[in-house]
């Protein structure tokens, strides 16, 4: 949860991630709009080895960013695990017990309203859609789509790298700042880049590079001051370098440092004037009369304002002030869906004038943040500080680069905006109970789902047939994406979906998911009996089900009687467990497995029958897989494939074409020793001949195909 406080350390108010999440420390920004934008981190546990040949009980953490209105409803989420596959990582990254998905360490609103997001474990910053979560553009990593102009060759390809605070400037730069640990020799930076986002490409404009070096693992950030001054946060560099800050000019001298002592920590730090928000222009004019245009420039300061009044209810004696800030409104909210709004405002007052009508024009050309004032709108309400803004009626003219409109009896505080881009809200996806789950009926189930991009509710729906005849829940407008119900009946199965709604409409409903309310059970899965552990460096997966949250205790069993500790404590949601089997556990044909539950010893369940601990075999050590038969041969459309298995491990079967180029991927899994069939379709295929290749640790083993069409 973050806190909002005043001058005096008063907490004035608090914000917490929505639809269940947690809120990190690394990210929290009020919006110019009102909006809140925040983040959170997940912890997701996921069998990665059948796809992975990784862990079966990979705890994987993501990344959630948010943005929530006014009111703290999500208007905008985006999930990592949503957008980005695991095919990015490296397989030593993925064979980890815990490893970072892509754990988000800033964020930021772009000028149009699309996000700037920074993710180290992958080496790269994105650029998203706040409509869909789609990536607009990706910068460096894996998926780099830009050219590097300017860069130090040595560190190709990830000239960055587990950057931090990556961001926008306001004349259109990227600024970040570089950790750097991965290069070699390691030293962090803080760059700059100009990136052009047509032609896709980056070039470095500005670094500054201590001497000697400061390498920093965790945290930093660089900030542009308004002088043109850099302040660099080294953050966390390690007992060699206490730097904290650095305040450097663009050109590279130093004017400030600061270190703090060694037991102190600083993850990012800001420089500014403690007296903020002050206006930049303001201008009084007196004795203002019909039929006059008013400039409210005076004395060096710039408002920028014109006013001409057709008409006006008023003393001679009157006066007006226009003030302009160039920072945005506080109590910021609208009628309405609130727009991207510029970091500016302005404050106008009158004495002694009634009712009017007047002609009012704003000069954008001193307005450094307003990007595109030709899709500018100007919005108004009459009470400073307080109240919702209105959008008015709004002109641009290219001409003079003034934005025009009519005021009327009444004038107050101005922004500047332009609407979001807008769509249809996009269709959730579902992420527990998993599909088909058996779920402990003693307790509440929570029915929980992702939200695309931009949406502000979900209808939900659920029922006991898949048809949705029977509907035992119909959920309009629900503001969470989280849900729980304590009214289901035990032994029953129930169906839900879900869809998402924004201004522009809902979206198509869901895919349809299933859960079955059962009794607390375990049970057995493998080894049950039959199979073959291996005693090298094999990891033995150890498989049960069951439909509690506890901490479980592995044991082995030899002839019937207790052998071992495999593991005391054990939490997963995957149930599963990969055992390399110590090398003192003897040769044998009588072993059975153990999984108890930890919180009630009498929750328990083993082996049915016995498996076999041993070495590879010989002929297993030559080729483990083969492929038997591939049928019917020629094919038209659909294949059979037998194929044996000559040991418990990952194997992957891919149909390729007479050049070795891969078509389509048919398994990529664990299995057990034994025979197995899997069917193909050959209809999207052309005619000719093809490759089916079966790949184990040990071999492959391939059989040709013909298609005829």
């Amino acid at each position: 949860m973050h806190d909002i406080g005043d001058s005096q350390g008063n907490i004035l108010d608090s914000i917490q991630c929505g639809n269940g999440y947690i809120a990190d420390f690394h990210e929290f920004q009020i919006l110019p709009n009102g909006h809140y934008f925040i983040n959170a981190w997940e912890s997701v546990m996921m069998d990665l080895s059948e796809k992975y040949n990784a862990n079966p009980s990979s705890r994987v953490i993501g990344t959630i960013y948010q943005e929530l209105d006014a009111q703290k409803n999500v208007v905008f989420q985006w999930r990592s695990l949503d957008q980005m596959s695991l095919d990015d990582f490296v397989p030593y990254a993925l064979q980890a017990n815990t490893f970072d998905q892509a754990r988000g360490n800033s964020g930021f609103p772009d000028w149009d309203g699309n996000y700037i997001f920074s993710f180290p474990t992958t080496n790269e910053i994105v650029k998203v859609s706040r409509t869909t979560g789609e990536f607009i553009w990706r910068l460096g990593g894996k998926h780099n789509e830009f050219t590097f102009i300017n860069e130090h060759p040595e560190n190709a390809p990830n000239y960055f790298n587990f950057q931090h605070y990556a961001h926008r400037l306001p004349n259109g730069n990227l600024l970040l700042f570089d950790n750097g640990i991965r290069k070699t020799p390691a030293y962090s930076r803080a760059v700059e880049y100009e990136l052009d986002e047509v032609n896709k490409t980056c070039k470095l404009v500005w670094e500054y590079r201590n001497n000697p070096d400061i390498t920093t693992s965790f945290g930093g950030a660089a900030q542009r001051l308004a002088n043109g001054n850099t302040l660099i946060s080294w953050a966390l560099v390690g007992s060699k370098h206490q730097r904290t800050l650095s305040e450097v000019t663009p050109n590279n001298e130093v004017v400030f440092e600061l270190s703090l002592p060694s037991y102190l920590l600083s993850y990012r730090s800001y420089k500014f004037d403690t007296n903020m928000c002050q206006p930049v222009a303001s201008v009084m004019l007196e004795e203002v009369l019909e039929g006059n245009n008013y400039t409210f420039n005076k004395d060096g300061k710039e408002t920028g304002v014109k006013v001409n009044f057709e008409r006006m209810d008023s003393f001679i004696y009157n006066f007006m002030v226009v003030k302009r800030y160039e920072c945005p409104p506080v109590n910021c909210d609208f009628v309405g869906k609130a727009p991207v709004l510029y970091p500016m405002r302005y404050e106008i007052t009158t004495q002694f004038i009634g009712d009017f009508k007047c002609y009012v024009s704003f000069d954008t050309k001193i307005l450094a943040s307003v990007k595109k004032p030709e899709s500018a709108v100007v919005y108004y309400r009459d009470s400073i500080g307080q109240g919702k803004f209105i959008p008015v009626a709004t002109e641009y003219d290219a001409e003079t680069s003034e934005l025009k409109f009519v005021a009327y009896n009444k004038f107050g505080e101005y922004v500047i905006g332009f609407p979001y881009e807008t769509r249809q809200a996009l269709t959730p996806k579902l992420t527990s109970p998993k599909n088909g789950e058996n779920v402990n009926g003693t307790l509440p189930v929570q029915l929980k789902w992702s939200l695309i991009g931009y949406a502000r509710s979900s209808d939900l729906v659920v029922a006991t047939d898949p048809n949705f005849e029977n509907i035992v829940k119909d959920e309009k407008g629900l503001l969470s994406s989280l849900k729980k119900y304590d009214d289901f009946e035990m032994g029953k199965t129930y169906y839900w979906k879900t869809r998402g709604e924004n201004e522009d409409g809902k979206s198509g409903w869901s895919d349809v998911w299933s859960f079955t309310l059962k009794e607390p059970y375990i049970k057995m899965l493998r080894p049950n009996g039959g199979e073959h552990f291996v005693n090298d460096t094999t990891k033995n997966i150890i498989r049960w089900e069951k439909n509690t949250m506890d901490t479980v205790r592995i044991e082995l069993y030899k002839g019937g009687v207790f052998h071992s500790v495999i593991r005391d404590t054990f939490f997963t949601t995957t149930n599963a467990y990969a055992w390399v089997i110590p090398k003192m556990i003897a040769e044998g044909s009588d072993y059975k497995i153990r999984v108890t539950s930890i919180s009630k010893p009498t929750f328990s369940t083993m082996s049915e029958n016995e498996f076999s601990i041993g070495p590879v075999g010989v002929e297993e050590d030559y080729n483990s897989g083969e492929i038997i038969s591939i049928y019917p041969n020629p094919a038209e459309d659909e294949a059979y494939i037998d194929f044996s298995i000559k040991k418990t491990e990952h194997i992957s079967i891919k149909l390729l074409d007479i050049t070795g180029k891969e078509k389509v991927v048919l398994a990529n899994k664990f299995l057990d020793k034994g025979n197995y069939r899997i069917n193909f379709g050959t209809g999207d295929l052309t005619s000719g001949i093809y490759i089916v290749q079966l790949q184990t640790s040990k071999g492959v083993s391939t059989h040709k195909i013909s298609v005829m069409k």
